[in-house]
């Protein structure tokens, strides 16, 4: 007895029985497997810098780590049902896995987008009234570490300062990205230098607490 097990686009399995003495011949026939396509976009830029790829794998398998995709990548399936995950990077939060179909002829396209893994905003803890004779003790300072992205922004002048709530910023302290800074307890908005052919983020407002490390990111656009 003979058996072939086969799939895709392999002959279809064939159980046959061999008589003892007695030639036996049979055939099988192989057809073109159908193959769809898969384009896979991944922003930010920066996550791309850092390592981001995606990967399909069948569904309840595992996946291969060996063969993951750049961003842009088209890529030739057999038609099915596949779960789309993308490649852990330290410092980024991963884009939550898809599962859909690749149909024979066609390209499907789709995007994945990573978010920054921000440290949370320090809960504010009020500092209790010191007494009227009581001799003033110094307040530590807090620190806080703003991280600029793209790497091409940077490199052109992007930079980072604080300004107290309600005052004018003084365009001569200016920070570089990554870099950490202490700063009296206190509210402040962050602002970032204007750039030409740039588009500056958002400006932010927060509080630096005492003792406590605070860190940020800003994100520069081209125009």
């Amino acid at each position: 007895m003979l058996s072939k097990r086969c799939r895709g686009g392999f002959p279809v399995e064939t159980t046959v029985t061999i008589a003892a003495e007695s030639p036996l011949s049979t055939k099988g026939t192989y057809s073109p497997q159908p193959m769809g396509f898969l384009r896979v976009s991944i922003s930010p830029a920066a996550a791309i810098a850092d390592g981001a790829q995606w990967h399909l794998r069948p569904i309840e398998e595992w996946p291969n780590p060996e063969v993951w995709h750049n961003s842009g990548e088209t890529v030739s399936y057999p038609a099915g049902t596949y779960t789309l995950v993308f490649k852990s990077i330290p410092g980024w939060n991963v884009p939550v896995s898809k599962t859909g179909t690749i149909s024979a002829g066609k390209t499907l396209i789709t995007s994945g987008s990573y978010n920054l893994a921000v440290t949370p905003t320090p809960t504010v803890t009020p500092s209790p009234t010191a007494s009227p004779t009581a001799t003033p003790t110094p307040v530590p300072p807090g620190y806080l570490k703003v991280t600029i992205y793209p790497s091409q922004a940077v490199s052109v002048g992007a930079q980072w300062r604080l300004r107290p709530v309600g005052s004018d910023p003084n365009p001569t302290i200016w920070n570089h990205s990554g870099q950490m800074v202490a700063y009296p307890p206190g509210t402040y908005t962050l602002v970032f230098k204007p750039l030409e052919g740039w588009n500056s983020p958002n400006e932010v407002t927060g509080i630096i607490n005492s003792g406590s490390s605070l860190s940020t990111y800003g994100l520069y656009s081209s125009q």
